[in-house]
């Protein structure tokens, strides 16, 4: 890494001089302001700006007379301002500092009280000068944060227009203003520029000449034996060897055989019985069947309806709907019907066994307004089969409400 060097220009007279960038300057830079040689030497001040277009400048020092500073600030651009101009030509001004360019963010800043949005910084260099510009009023802060969200620490604070240097490692950066009247509360901008603390390693200097071998030194103690090695692979099977004589042929002597016991005599097989006659094949006896029928809602108004076959939300207004054939011949008997439910204003529900839509001997009479259950034991009613059959309600008055959740079933 090496040193570069420029000159500021200054004017042979009252203002600043021309902006120069400085962005690839290390953040020590050394001002060597050598005056004009007039007998009242003006005032000359070094300023320094972080924005891309510099209209806000801060300033570094004052050179009353010809002299020299070292000092720190990483930036963007820097110019001279020469004050109390009494003649003798433009002073002279040169910079130097190391090639050791720097990188620049901006921080958002609220309007009011609170807190700008936060910036990613974690690849900003360590060193780090913080330019405060605009117009402000209140307090202006500025806070680092490793999560970006819950944890912030304040690190700075600004009561107006400056610059503050500070080195710190930070992943999140951002503003916070607080006391901020609400009439007139300026238009701060905050500019961050960074620089490396070290400067980068300069180019590797060639390799020196080899030196003398020196002598070789005693033999080291014998480390500890390895482990085994793998087994080798199995050698070649030799030859095989000859056939031995064959021995003698042992003597071979056969035990007598034993006798064989005699057989029992067989005994005489007994004539079959005759097959007795297969008896006749008996009735097949009746089994009961039971039929069901049921409805959530009979109608609240005086009228006639018919109970759904199964089960279904309201009962029918005609027999047409609600009449199922009997799957067989027989005997109906048995019939029970059910208020589950106890809608009702007490009025009461007379169920009516039909045939072939013509009322039977098989009823029975309910009250609403409370679950309840009768039946019909006694009455009996015979059917063919195919005899289309359906349960009748009637209701002689208005029972209120019609929800009273009836199940009728019949047995055949």
């Amino acid at each position: 890494m090496g040193n570069i060097f420029i000159n500021l220009p200054a004017i042979a007279g009252n203002g600043p001089g021309v902006a120069v960038d400085v962005s690839a300057f290390g953040f020590i830079k050394t001002i060597v302001s050598a005056g004009n040689g007039s007998i009242f030497e003006p005032l000359v001040t070094i300023e320094f700006s972080n924005e891309l277009v510099p209209v806000n400048w801060a300033p570094i020092w004052t050179f009353a007379i010809p002299d020299d500073l070292t000092f720190q600030v990483s930036c963007r651009w820097m110019r001279t301002n020469v004050s109390n101009y009494k003649g003798g030509g433009a002073p002279a001004v040169d910079l130097g500092a190391p090639d050791d360019a720097a990188a620049f963010v901006t921080l958002p800043v609220p309007v009011g009280d609170g807190a700008g949005a936060a910036v990613d910084v974690s690849m900003l260099p360590l060193f780090k000068t913080v330019q405060v510009g605009g117009s402000m009023r209140g307090v202006l802060l500025i806070e680092i944060s490793e999560d970006g969200t819950l944890e912030w620490s304040q690190i700075m604070a600004f009561l107006g227009p400056g610059s503050q240097n500070t080195v710190v490692s930070a992943k999140y950066m951002r503003v916070v203003r607080v006391n901020v009247p609400l009439v007139n509360p300026g238009v701060p901008v905050v500019y961050i520029a960074a620089s490396n603390i070290s400067g980068g390693a300069g180019a590797t200097g060639p390799t020196g000449p080899t030196g003398p071998t020196g002598a070789t030194g005693p033999t080291g103690a014998t480390g500890p034996t390895g482990p085994t090695g793998a087994t080798g692979a199995t050698g070649a099977t030799g030859a095989t060897g000859a056939t031995g004589a064959t021995g003698p042929t042992g003597a071979s002597i056969t035990g007598a055989t034993g006798a064989t016991g005699a057989t029992g005599a067989t005994g005489a097989t007994g004539g079959t019985g005759a097959t007795g006659a297969t008896g006749a094949t008996g009735s097949t006896g009746a089994s009961d069947a039971v039929l069901t029928w049921g409805n959530d809602q009979v109608g609240a108004a005086a009228d006639t309806r018919y109970l759904s076959p199964g089960r279904s939300t309201s009962a029918a207004s005609t027999a047409d709907n609600a009449q199922i054939p009997a799957p067989r011949a027989g005997t109906l008997n048995n019939f029970f019907v059910r208020h589950n439910s106890a809608n009702g204003n007490g009025n009461n529900v007379v169920y009516t066994v039909m045939k072939n839509g013509a009322a039977t001997a098989i009823t029975v009479t309910l009250a609403t307004g409370a679950v309840g259950q009768a039946s019909d034991l006694v009455n009996s009613v015979a059917i063919a089969q195919g005899d289309r059959l359906s349960i009748r309600l009637t209701k002689a008055a208005g029972i209120g409400n019609s929800g009273v959740d009836v199940q009728a079933s019949l047995e055949i």
